[in-house]
């Protein structure tokens, strides 16, 4: 379509199924990408709406354990997260607390305080480190996590193309830290690029951190892992076929947000798009995703790998993320990798002790090991002033 005397066609535009605003439907959404929880109750309305109509905060200015709670950073689906510093030595560190709304319910509080447990499972230097959790009276349910200074992958894609190097690098620190959690029987459920934080560390620009393992199924505690039947969580673009229609989980389920990451680095575009969340979720079912290379210039066999990944049947995709390090690798003459045997770069905090139930006492977080660092865990951004995006 062309409007009369322009040279240049008039984008269609669309309601966006990220955002709710109007855009071009080729136009990639700044929004974050919000994790959706959906069939067995409602989805939680709109944290930025929440955010801005909040009364004054109570827990700014808290303490927990060593550390001052300074203010807030942002909010997740079921936590809020604050920046805490040690008032001698300064170390900052982030804490995220339960919803308040959600204290109430058990279920909820063993859910969250595994994510605490998946993390310390896993002690990989690539996925972001957890070092207390406790309780502030009544039932203030926290646990206390390093603090990283950088930005997301969303925040990088929004800034446009993203050079090869720079995107095979980041999907290969993720693929190993997957593969590490995977080994120890975690899989993580809801990849997306608001959950890869990218900081400066080691001489690279591109450090990833994987953050947010708030919803991560812990294999070894059963096939159920404390989801309600028909209650689908993840986040509509990256969710897996199996995802979508409350099916089976596993590694390949994070295979299948790798290739949809994958498919977007190399792109600059959605693998699937929609106008409703509906849509998205009956594309990621029946459609088949383009050729990427009908849509940027990306070599055969990083295709190949690509569209290996987002193959709906599971049984057809890679069955492990070494098998897609592998096949990422070969596109530039990479060498491969071989199955790890229980390679783990451990954590510098002692491991923590994570029961389904509540801590008896606080504990005392470990200053000395958290790193001067800041992550908000992929929750959605606060109002200014903002360190980084997520």
């Amino acid at each position: 379509m062309q409007e009369p005397g322009s040279t240049k066609p008039t984008e269609e535009l669309a309601a966006c199924a990220r955002c709710g605003a109007t855009h071009g439907v080729s136009t990639p959404c700044a929004a974050p990408g919000l994790t959706l929880a959906f069939g067995a109750a409602p989805a939680p309305p709109s944290e930025r709406a929440e955010l801005a109509a909040s009364p004054p905060d109570p827990l700014i200015g808290s303490r927990v354990g060593s550390f001052h709670v300074v203010r807030l950073l942002g909010r997740g689906g079921m936590g809020t997260v604050y920046l805490a510093e040690h008032p001698v030595i300064g170390s900052k560190v982030a804490v995220k607390f339960l919803h308040d709304s959600m204290a109430s319910d058990p279920a909820t509080v063993a859910r969250f305080f595994d994510e605490a447990r998946a993390v310390n499972l896993i002690g990989h230097e690539n996925i972001v480190g957890i070092y207390d959790l406790s309780m502030l009276p009544p039932n203030r349910y926290f646990f206390v996590m390093e603090y990283l200074e950088g930005e997301t992958l969303q925040g990088l894609l929004r800034a446009g193309p993203v050079e090869p190097g720079v995107a095979r690098d980041v999907l290969l620190q993720m693929c190993d830290a997957l593969q590490c959690a995977h080994e120890h029987g975690v899989v993580h459920r809801d990849l997306k690029p608001e959950n890869v934080f990218l900081v400066q560390r080691r001489g690279k620009s591109h450090f990833v951190k994987l953050v947010d393992f708030g919803i991560a199924k812990l294999r070894q505690r059963g096939s159920a892992a404390k989801t309600q039947a028909g209650f689908i969580v993840g986040t509509p673009e990256y969710m897996a076929p199996e995802q979508c229609e409350d099916g089976v989980i596993d590694a390949r389920t994070d295979v299948y947000a790798l290739g949809a990451m994958a498919f977007e680095l190399a792109t600059g575009r959605l693998p699937f798009q929609g106008k409703t969340v509906t849509q998205l979720l009956l594309a990621h079912l029946k459609e088949p995703p383009p050729a990427p290379s009908s849509l940027a210039p990306v070599p055969e066999a990083l295709e190949a790998a690509i569209l290996r990944a987002l193959e709906k049947d599971r049984e057809r995709r890679f069955p492990r993320v070494e098998e897609l390090v592998n096949a990422l690798a070969a596109t530039v003459g990479l060498p491969g990798i071989a199955p790890r045997a229980g390679t783990i770069i451990a954590h510098a905090a002692a491991p923590v002790p994570v029961a389904t139930g509540v801590p008896q006492r606080p504990a005392t977080p470990q200053p000395a090991s958290a790193p001067h660092a800041a992550t908000t865990a992929g929750v959605a951004p606060a109002p200014p002033p903002r360190e980084r995006t997520d």
